[in-house]
């Protein structure tokens, strides 16, 4: 129970977030002042979050040396999304996002996560159901790059590094101080985003800053939702299941919000996945 609690409450973080990042492909005159005020925001939270919470003990060096990295990651990672939205919209986007997510629990795997035959069917089955929810067609609002499967490639290298450090966080970084993991992995993103818009941003315009603050409240919430729920449960499990449920929940939203439309083979494919949830949560 409490496992499929943390994937439903992770899942409908990563949802609403693939959404808002959909309106800022499809609105903003600047991506990227939308990427840098997004984690000033989250960084500032997490600043706050760290002077509220007042962490003691050892651990800060551990929280440093995962977040500094997993920043890096994270900001690579929220440019190629942002990108890939504009080639192929929201499902392909999260498909390819889903299969990054895959990474973790395959590192979860390796570090002894202990899996039953049935959740390991499940890490299977949700294996297969990616691919072939990325077949989903490219129509909608916003798309009109031709697609580029480099990036799609990149998109799946560096969001699996993000989740990863999460996962590496939630063994490596005691509870206390998971607000100083965050705090690192938000600044260290702000710094790299800041770099990033400064060699290739227009500019901007205010609305681009005020949708990329919301974005940014809700992004820390979701890292901190992750890095709790994979110190809790299974990572391989968690991070498996959470990238199924997400992937369906953006794919129905995609077709009915964004109009999007997907191939036969994508409707299958979403009968994989919800098999492949049943079996992780067996």
């Amino acid at each position: 129970m409490e496992l499929a609690t943390f994937i439903l409450a992770a899942s409908l973080c990563q949802v609403t977030l693939s959404n808002i990042l959909r309106h800022i492909r499809a609105c903003a005159a600047d991506v990227l002042l939308a990427v840098v005020c997004n984690y000033a925001i989250a960084a500032l939270v997490a600043v706050g979050y760290w002077l509220v919470s007042q962490p003691s003990g050892p651990g800060a060096a551990a929280a440093a040396v995962v977040g500094l990295p997993g920043g890096l990651l994270y900001a690579t990672a929220l440019v190629a999304i942002l990108r890939s939205m504009g080639q192929r919209g929201l499902a392909l986007t999260m498909a390819f996002a889903g299969m990054g997510q895959l990474v973790p629990s395959l590192v979860a795997v390796a570090l002894g996560d202990p899996l039953g035959w049935l959740s390991g069917l499940g890490l299977l089955v949700a294996a297969a159901a990616l691919p072939l929810l990325s077949l989903a067609t490219a129509t909608g609002t916003a798309i009109a790059e031709a697609p580029n499967l480099r990036l799609a490639g990149a998109l799946v290298l560096f969001q699996g590094g993000a989740m990863t450090a999460n996962l590496l966080a939630s063994r490596w970084v005691p509870a206390p101080h998971f607000p100083s993991y965050l705090t690192a992995l938000f600044a260290s993103a702000l710094v790299v985003s800041l770099v990033w818009w400064w060699r290739e941003g227009s500019g901007g315009t205010a609305a681009d800053a005020r949708r990329g603050a919301l974005f940014g409240g809700l992004n820390m919430a979701a890292a901190l939702v992750m890095v709790t729920a994979a110190s809790r449960v299974s990572g391989a499990l968690f991070f498996a299941g959470m990238s199924v449920t997400s992937l369906v929940l953006a794919t129905a939203v995609a077709v009915w919000l964004w109009r999007e439309r997907l191939q036969k083979r994508g409707w299958f494919a979403l009968a994989l996945a919800a098999a492949a949830l049943y079996l992780i949560n067996a």
